[in-house]
This record gives structure tokens, sequence and C-alpha cells, in this order.
């Protein structure tokens, strides 16, 4: 069990990386208008946890050539508050000491095979950007292996992406925004993360050193799900996927969005 704590400048610099600057994470003033405080980015604070199941990573059936990792973010984690996070094997917790609540988990397991999934448009990121954003995660985790860095690099592409909203599920939700990316969708809507769900090659669990590539990398976007289309709010699922030296992975988000 290790004590965490998040403070404005561990957003600051996942910011810096993913290009998250959502007002949830920054706003105090905001914040406060809704009678809370500022929210630790979910993906910053996943990436303790990953690194707790990381190790757990290889010591899983050495027969399965995939590794599923599936995040579920309960409750927030709040900036500038003190938490627990419990590692017990393939699953690791970030708990708030006070009342027990599991915020958030992650729990890694072996997988036989790949679904086959649709992919939709693709994009090309260049070696040089690549490197550049390795320089900037280096800092966040020194101590990655590759699917950690993989993973956070497809999170950072999706929210960037602007062909996503040029989907027809979300253009029909978002008439005014075809052209935009979910990083302008975060300056107009509350967006919070609920899920994760990661598949990659075994092999991503080598230790990562920038640069982890000297080409580029082609990411496949896939066609977004629209789960739940309640008033006044949506539950979205994007995602994309790459592969790395012939070595696969593919990063699903789940968005509550208003």
């Amino acid at each position: 069990m290790t004590s965490v704590q998040y403070t404005l400048a561990d957003a600051n610099r996942w910011a810096e990386f993913s290009g998250d600057y959502n007002p949830i994470h920054f706003d105090l003033e905001q914040a406060r208008r809704r009678g809370e405080g500022l929210r630790v980015h979910g993906m910053r604070a996943l990436l303790d946890i990953k690194q707790e199941i990381a190790r757990a990573a290889l010591g899983l059936d050495e027969s399965a050539a995939y590794l599923r990792c599936v995040a579920r973010l309960r409750q927030p984690v709040w900036c500038d508050t003190p938490y627990q996070l419990i590692s017990a094997g393939r699953k690791a917790s970030i708990v708030h000491p006070d009342s027990g609540t599991v915020s958030m988990s992650c729990q890694v397991s072996a997988v036989q095979s790949l679904v086959d999934g649709d992919n939709g448009e693709s994009g090309t990121l260049e070696a040089v950007d690549i490197i550049r954003h390795g320089q900037t995660f280096s800092a966040l985790q020194p101590h990655a292996q590759q699917w950690q860095f993989l993973d956070a690099l497809l999170f950072r592409y999706l929210i960037h992406d602007s062909g996503l909203l040029r989907q027809q599920v979300l253009c029909h939700y978002f008439p005014e925004n075809a052209q935009a990316s979910f990083e302008a969708i975060f300056t107009q809507f509350p967006v919070v993360q609920t899920h994760q769900e990661l598949v990659f090659d075994r092999r991503l669990l080598a230790s990562w050193a920038n640069p982890i590539s000297p080409e580029a990398l082609v990411i496949n976007i896939e066609p977004a799900l629209l789960i739940n289309d309640a008033p006044g709010s949506a539950l979205v699922r994007i995602a994309a996927n790459t592969h790395y030296q012939n070595a696969f992975i593919s990063n699903a988000i789940t968005l509550k969005i208003g």
C-alpha cells in the first residue's frame, strides 16, 4: 500500500503531454460553483495504477499472445487529497483512506487471441512527434513499459483527432462541432472518463526508452459508439489502435458527456 496525492503541478505535467486542459482539472472557480474541488485527470492517476499491475503482467500466462487491461473510474480523485494506492497482484486501486471508497481500479488478464474490430479512418503520427511526446512522458513515468507509453500516446491522439466528431454517430450529437476535436468539447460540456480497455501484444511489456520508434506510427480510429443517449448527457466510446514493430495495441475510452 502506497500513499498518493496529486497536485496542480501533476495536472500541468499531464496536460503538457496529453493536451488535456479540461476545465474540471484547472478551473477552481467553476468547480466551486458545482460544489466540488479540482478533479485529477483520470489517465494521470491511472499511470500509477498501471505501473503497479505492470509488474504482475510479466508473470501472466506466457502462452497468451495478448493482455487485456481494464480500468473503471467510479469516483473522482480530488486534487490535494491523500489517497491509498493498493495493489493485489493483477489488480490495483486508488482508495479514499477515510471512507474506504474505491475511486478507480484496473486489472490485467491474459488473452489468447484478438477479436477483429472495424477500423475507420487512419492517420500518421510522425517520428519527430513521437520522440517529442516521449520526452514529455518520461517526466511522468520514467520506468514505463512500451505499452504504457503507447497507451498514453493513443489517448492523446484520440482527443486531438478532428475526424472523430465527423463520424455519423458523433456528428449527429455534436452538429456544431463536426470540425473540432474532443479537446474542444471539454471546454463546452462537462466530460469525465468512466472506463478504459486496452488490449496489447505481450511483447510490449518490454521496457520503454525514448525514442520508442524511429519510424512513424499509423493510427487507426475505430468507429465511435454511442452507448447511452439520455436527456442532457451521453456515454460515448472512442477507440484507436496501432502497431509498433508489428506488435498490436488498442485503446478504448468511455466518456460521459454532459
